[in-house]
């Protein structure tokens, strides 16, 4: 496999930024460039995700994180070629190419589903192509999240049975398995995703002990939440997340978030293939908390990406003075004893998100604040 140069990165919950949540790395450099194509706006409400990147045939394919699912079929230089929404595929998370039949992980409803495509790429039809054997259901009860090829065979990770009414029941119920077989390959796992084959073998992130291991052993120790692979012939590049502030399997707020720096962080870290050492990391914090999606981007940057960089800076600074008044709002609101204690500390975590997670919101929040001020 040759070097690349540029990988495309999917950002998902990107709830302070929608639409923002798309963009091409520059690993030499460290340069980011936002991939915002303003004709999503006019097709769908709101993205708040890339949950699914894949390059197929001399297009690439993007799944997006809103409601109706929508999949959008771009050219090369991310003008749109094609769109459509399948309500069918209820929370989308990756994509694989198996035997020519395109796949997608309906994580809503624990399937897999093929999407067959016409000549001009538009949408032809859709099946289920493998439902957990488990799952009665058209509920989201084994949260799969991940699938890929390898050894033609086709594999999948997923969190293992809900709900889970304690924190201690999410943490060692993951597995990889081969649904070619039904054969569960891995379990005991805390939060698998990111099956993926890397030079004849299966790797995938155990996100919530902050590691990328191997089927046959191997296993490097990272921070963050790690969510998201891809490889060139030298490096394994590999997506780490921050913490959320809300849990969403507990639905309780996560003690410390935001005190620590690592924890509210998201990188990409450089692996050398032959050590397994990191040779790099690069910081992506100031332009979105949680990585989901890390793809090889082969063609040029496109110029109107690069030119408008300074419009997409602009968009979001509007969002967090938008969000800068909800929370002004809400400090009224939260001195009135009326409030739960509960619902206090929630806003004590929005604002420390303002001033911990981003540097960029760190000055332009006081900014706004001595406006208000003077």
């Amino acid at each position: 496999m040759e070097k690349n140069k540029y990988y495309l990165i999917g950002f998902v919950n990107q709830f302070f930024t929608p639409y923002l949540n798309l963009g091409v790395l520059d690993i030499e450099t460290a340069s980011f460039y936002w991939i915002f194509n303003k004709d999503i706006e006019n097709i769908t409400n709101k993205t708040n995700g890339v949950n699914g990147i894949i390059p197929f045939k001399d297009k690439i394919i993007i799944g997006y994180q809103s409601s109706p699912t929508l999949f959008v079929i771009y050219n090369k230089d991310f003008t749109i070629y094609s769109y459509f929404e399948v309500k069918e595929v209820s929370n989308l998370h990756s994509f694989c190419l198996y035997k020519d039949k395109l796949l997608t992980v309906a994580s809503g409803f624990d399937e897999i589903v093929e999407i067959e495509l016409d000549n001009e790429f538009n949408l032809k039809s859709f099946s289920t192509w493998w439902k957990h054997p488990s799952n009665k259901k058209k509920e989201d009860i084994y949260h799969i999240n991940s699938i890929c090829v390898y050894n033609d065979d086709i594999y999948i990770s997923c969190f293992g049975h809900k709900p889970f009414t304690k924190v201690e029941d999410s943490t060692r119920k993951g597995q990889i398995i081969n649904i070619s077989n039904n054969k569960v390959i891995v379990d005991n796992l805390h939060h698998p995703h990111t099956v993926y084959s890397i030079d004849g073998e299966l790797f995938y992130c155990e996100s919530a002990t902050s590691t990328l291991k191997s089927v046959r052993g191997k296993s490097i120790s990272l921070t963050g939440y790690t969510r998201g692979i891809s490889h060139d012939s030298d490096h394994i590049f590999i997506g780490s997340s921050g913490k959320r502030l809300r849990s969403r399997t507990q639905g309780t707020f996560n003690i410390g978030w935001g005190e620590n720096y690592n924890e509210a962080r998201s990188y990409i870290y450089i692996i050398d293939k032959n050590n397994l050492q990191t040779t790099k990391k690069i910081e992506l914090s100031k332009y979105g908390n949680e990585i989901f999606e890390i793809s090889p981007f082969n063609y040029p940057i496109p110029e109107w990406a690069i030119e408008n960089q300074q419009d997409q800076i602009f968009y979001f600074e509007k969002r967090i003075e938008e969000l800068v008044r909800k929370i002004d709002k809400l400090d009224s609101i939260n001195k009135s004893q009326i409030v739960p204690y509960q619902m206090k500390e929630f806003i004590k975590k929005i604002k420390r998100f303002l001033l911990s997670l981003y540097p960029i919101k760190y000055i332009w929040f006081n900014l706004i604040k001595s406006k208000k001020k003077s």
